[in-house]
């Protein structure tokens, strides 16, 4: 995470302990679940995510943070991840659109398309 808020050069707000880290993530309340991404036995990637509520469309969703944008931006091309639906156990399901670089109009316009293509 360090490594991360470095490169976004965000270490001074990278305030994380191992101890906050792991009560939110197994304590009693425990509220975060997460995923690492390993190449053999080096860890190279991360998804924190938690539940959370969707006030405008009176939904519940699960917030990934956005790690998975970090691809886009060490390419310097625009991301986006868009909510598509739920499996048959109500999880969230989502796609993620990327475009070429300095083309975020084209990008929004799918990420639109998709959203509105979930409500038809």
């Amino acid at each position: 995470m360090r490594n991360f808020a470095r490169y976004e050069d965000l270490l001074d707000y990278c305030t994380v302990t191992t101890d906050r880290l792991s009560s939110a993530m197994f304590g009693e309340n425990g509220y975060v679940e997460g995923l690492i991404a390993l190449d053999g036995a080096k860890p190279v990637g991360y998804a924190l995510f938690y539940p959370c509520f969707a006030s405008f469309r009176g939904e519940r969703g699960m917030y990934l943070e956005d790690i998975y944008s970090v691809a886009a931006s060490l390419a310097g091309i625009c991301g986006i991840s868009v909510p598509c639906g739920e499996t048959e156990d109500a999880l969230p399901i989502g796609v993620q659109i990327m475009g070429r670089h300095f083309d975020e109009k084209t990008m929004l316009r799918v990420a639109k398309a998709v959203e509105d293509g979930q409500r038809s």
